[in-house]
């Protein structure tokens, strides 16, 4: 807990070099738990360059500055290649009236977010595509050697945000094609559209992208976490996520309604998870929370139990446990209803893949001790 904590304060770009100095300088300092929590989130590259501006590095022996400075340069490089990865593609998929629409990292990096391109850990490459470009965009992706492993049988009928990841053996990341920016059901307020909404055509070298607004990164930043990765009902927080939200409120405060983002939110009954976020963001990130945002019982028991988390892995294995056995029941039952409405006759292998997956050992440990995007 005091490792997650002191990780997040000295990445946060609202702390100063006097505030963590005491702790960082003690002799009681766990470094080791630091740099392993660090991993976990996926944000050494970002430690190393916030120690740095905080004038901090000097408290580290040499050995963990050279661990932490390569790691940083190793990202940086593996962002550079990450951006001409997609360079590589824009010829195509302009010359087929696709404009992508940039998510998550790719938004960030692409749209200089950070102070510099090598704080941010990409696990993949997100754009989002209309739907009616989704079999032009896979056969561009096939023409450039991706190829992609459907997740299930290709009987079985599932509406997904986004298509198999693409994947290159000599490219850095896999490329996701979403039709949605989100799970479905949280759709109908982070969606393509919203995504297009007042959202700018940046001109690259190789082609043109799309980036949306600050507004729409920071729901989707949200949704994303909170709601689709289901981190509200795990009592989840993943700094890495929580790193890109604070620094786009931090930026673009002055641009954002919050007025209107909030009953955006209250209308899609997620005042809950909303609070717990900023509850989090104020507790580990030292940001402010919104004016005037009423923060409810709900919002506050899931730092507790966020707390508890992390201080009791028994109770976080159980808890998540919980959680991907009502996740399994949610899917299932709309893998059954969807397909049956497309195909009855198809549901009978529904049932198969339910079952093969409901006794699989190895799904339920990926889904359960993995560290989520």
């Amino acid at each position: 807990m005091d490792s997650l904590k002191l990780l997040c304060q000295c990445i946060s770009p609202l702390k100063n070099k006097k505030d963590i100095l005491s702790v960082l300088g003690s002799s009681d300092c766990d470094w080791v738990s630091l740099i392993y929590c660090s991993g976990e989130h996926l944000v050494t590259p970002a430690l190393w360059f916030y120690l740095k501006k905080k004038g901090l590095l000097p408290l580290l022996n040499l050995e963990l500055r050279d661990y932490l400075k390569l790691v940083y340069d190793l990202n940086l490089t593996r962002n550079q290649e990450i951006t001409k990865q997609l360079l590589a593609l824009l010829p195509d998929f302009n010359a087929a009236g696709i404009e992508p629409v940039l998510l998550k990292g790719i938004a960030s990096l692409i749209g200089a977010l950070y102070e510099t391109p090598g704080i941010r850990v990409l696990g993949d490459i997100d754009v989002l595509i209309p739907e009616g470009k989704l079999a032009v965009a896979t056969q561009i992706m096939l023409d450039h050697g991706y190829s992609y492993t459907p997740v299930m049988h290709k009987d079985i009928v599932k509406e997904h945000r986004h298509l198999p990841a693409f994947i290159h053996e000599d490219q850095p990341v896999a490329i996701e094609i979403h039709r949605y920016p989100v799970a479905g059901k949280y759709n109908g307020w982070v969606n393509y559209e919203s995504a297009w909404k007042e959202s700018t055509r940046v001109l690259l070298k190789t082609g043109t992208v799309v980036l949306p607004t600050p507004e729409f990164r920071l729901l989707h930043n949200f949704c994303h976490c909170q709601l689709g990765d289901r981190g509200y009902v795990k009592a989840y927080i993943n700094a890495r996520q929580m790193l890109e939200w604070v620094t786009l409120r931090n930026r673009y405060e002055k641009e954002f309604n919050w007025l209107l983002i909030q009953k955006r939110v209250a209308n899609n009954n997620s005042l809950a998870a909303w609070g717990g976020y900023l509850l989090s963001a104020e507790k580990y990130f030292s940001q402010a929370i919104i004016a005037n945002t009423q923060i409810s019982f709900l919002a506050r028991f899931f730092i507790y139990r966020q707390q508890w988390g992390v201080k009791y892995t028994g109770y976080w294995k159980i808890n998540c446990i919980f959680d991907q056995m009502l996740f399994f029941i949610e899917e299932a039952y709309s893998l059954i209803i969807f397909n049956f409405k497309r195909d009855p006759q198809s549901c009978i292998k529904v049932l198969k893949f339910i079952f093969s997956r409901m006794f699989s050992l190895q799904w339920y440990k990926n889904k359960v001790f993995r560290v989520r995007d």
